[in-house]
């Protein structure tokens, strides 16, 4: 396997993806995926969350989390392209890798962001979980939102039927240094939204300064450990920092 270096020029990634208490109990694997790499002048970094009533969700997230990496690479590279654009690839991608296996089957949601010195910050996010930034000086801020007219319990995701304009898309220039934060439902629904700040500065501050191997291992048990009681969810974060 390929080593992906986590400190491309002028940016710094991490992330891990963990089993739930139920499904460690039940011996079935993670339906959440994470996904990070360099790319020209950057970095970028992506998370998933397999749908658990689909059957084929943990390939799912993995073939969203992999697809989400290329399809950024591909559309980054593209002059003023525009960012539909950056959803219609990812989503041909995803259908493709996991072909022949139904879209239905394989139903996840999924998260991206991505920076390079030339184009600046893009996030996207389709389905539930959450983006939030951080930029010098400012509140933290959250990035991902849901489409007008969505209720809260409606599914939003990659296999389910939905609009190419139900991506929540956001493309800035951050104020340096910043940091962003994506995570799945089974850490953002436990996020107090008084309590971000210090959620950004335990990444930031405590996590970020570790060497590489470290910081897996940190985030992991802090994973694991996660203090609200009968959360079976399975559970990821990603983290992107300026450098």
């Amino acid at each position: 396997m390929k080593s992906v270096s986590e400190t491309p020029p002028g940016a710094t990634f991490f992330g891990v993806a963990v089993r739930g208490p139920a499904h460690l109990r039940e011996r079935l694997a993670c339906q959440d995926a994470f996904g990070g790499m360099a790319v020209d002048s950057g970095a970028c970094i992506t998370l998933a969350d397999g749908m658990g009533s689909r059957r084929e969700s943990s390939r799912g997230a993995r073939c969203a989390t992999i697809s989400a990496k290329r399809a950024f690479r591909e559309w980054n590279r593209a002059p003023k392209a525009e960012p539909v654009w950056f959803s219609r690839l990812l989503e041909t991608r995803w259908r493709l890798a996991i072909a022949p296996l139904s879209p239905a089957d394989c139903a996840t949601t999924c998260l991206l962001a991505g920076w390079t010195s030339d184009s600046g910050l893009t996030t996207a996010a389709l389905g539930d979980g959450i983006i939030l930034l951080r930029e010098a000086g400012q509140t933290t801020r959250i990035l991902s939102t849901r489409p007008d007219g969505y209720a809260l319990n409606e599914t939003l995701a990659l296999g389910c039927d939905h609009r190419l304009s139900d991506w929540s898309i956001s493309q800035l220039e951050p104020v340096a240094p910043w940091a962003v934060v994506l995570a799945t439902d089974g850490v953002a629904d436990d996020l107090d939204p008084a309590r971000l700040e210090q959620f950004m500065d335990w990444l930031v501050n405590e996590i970020a300064p570790l060497p590489p191997h470290q910081r897996r291992i940190r985030l992991r048990e802090a994973l694991r450990k996660w203090p609200t009681p009968g959360h079976s969810d399975d559970k990821s974060i990603a983290v992107l920092i300026s450098q």
